[in-house]
């Protein structure tokens, strides 16, 4: 969980000091008070994508708190820029320090146009656990083919797979083949679950059978099967949880995953290949909260393609999914912020614009 965020001469203007909500965090406002900007920044240390914090967002200090450790980048010491002004090289200091122990590491390199030692991005994201992004240019499958758009196709899944580290991932898309994927490593979870169980259960009974006093083995046997039962309740409750959703959100209608395999409960069932952009949209945040279980979820408009009742559902709906992760949403739609006033501040009274030093040049 982050907690709190500082961050000093976000492009050369900006001073933020922030302190964050452990379930729901929107960041809201007018356009270029640096809602998306922050978004990024918060991601891109979380995540250990420091070379694109690097590139894309020109700061002068920040100050990240999170669960276990306070990180904290200066890029205000010593900097050169060429005779246009460009950045050619500065110098980086990065500490952490260990909340638990007060024991602290700090590092110090030259950047030179960007490109930053891996040893970095693995020394940031060593220190936190899972997170997806989903970028406000995702592409949303629905309505018009893109098996022609094999370019475009091919460039999203490149991008994912630079932007994802290890448990943090970048959705870049909200197609059908994606969301059955994640389903199916949810279904296989549970399944590996289940036969744990059944194996214990199975141990119980061959062990106790034979030669066991019959009223006592019985007493014991109906005591284990209610165990079972609620272990198996318990262990289907990410499936059951979206089936419920699909029920509530969809018209009428189940969401075909596979032959042998649907979410929702009415008869009617529709292919997860068919349902329309928003309906995609909102199934896959409704999957990917039930696959992190823990961590932290960062979307940019969120409400893209959804209708305002589901808008204003979609914020309660994920926490009830997740309710062990952290949210940040940049959004300007009033159906999900107005819910939570204590949770949205308006970003223009929260931006202080210092007079700066000198005109700020974009790295």
């Amino acid at each position: 969980m982050i907690k709190s965020l500082v961050v000093k001469g976000l492009w050369g203007r900006y001073d933020y000091d922030l302190q964050f909500n452990e379930d729901v965090n929107i960041f809201t406002g007018s356009n270029g008070t640096g809602k998306t900007t922050l978004l990024k920044l918060l991601w891109y240390v979380y995540s250990g994508n420091y070379e694109q914090l690097a590139t894309e967002i020109t700061f002068k200090k920040l100050v990240i708190v999170n669960d276990t450790n306070t990180i904290e980048i200066d890029r205000s010491q010593v900097e050169s820029r060429d005779e246009f002004g460009v950045l050619i090289e500065q110098v980086i200091r990065i500490t952490s320090t260990n909340i638990l122990n007060q024991k602290s590491i700090s590092f110090e390199t030259t950047d030179k146009r960007g490109r930053i030692k891996a040893s970095f991005e693995r020394f940031l994201k060593k220190y936190v656990g899972a997170s997806y992004f989903f970028p406000t240019f995702r592409r949303l499958e629905g309505g018009f083919s893109l098996q022609e758009s094999t370019d475009l196709i091919n460039a999203l899944a490149d991008l994912t797979t630079r932007m994802s580290k290890d448990k943090h991932r970048f959705i870049s898309s909200s197609n059908s083949e994606d969301i059955k994927a994640l389903i199916n490593e949810i279904s296989s979870d549970i399944r590996l679950k289940q036969e744990v169980i059944n194996a214990e259960f199975m141990s119980f009974v061959s062990q106790n059978v034979t030669g066991s006093q019959l009223p006592r083995f019985t007493k014991e046997l109906r005591k284990k099967v209610e165990e079972k039962e609620n272990a198996e309740a318990l262990v289907k409750e990410p499936i059951d949880n979206l089936s419920k959703y699909i029920d509530q959100f969809f018209w009428e209608k189940s969401v075909k995953i596979s032959d042998n395999f649907k979410l929702g409960s009415h008869e009617n069932e529709i292919s997860i290949e068919n349902l329309s952009a928003g309906e995609k949209n909102l199934l896959s945040f409704l999957v990917y909260a039930t696959s992190l279980k823990e961590g932290i979820m960062f979307i940019d408009e969120p409400e893209l393609n959804l209708h305002i009742e589901w808008q204003r559902d979609l914020v309660a709906t994920l926490q009830d999914i997740a309710p062990n992760v952290q949210f940040f949403m940049a959004s300007h739609s009033p159906g999900i912020y107005a819910g939570y006033p204590d949770k949205a501040p308006w970003f223009d009274e929260l931006v202080k614009s210092p007079k700066p030093e000198k005109s700020a040049v974009v790295a």
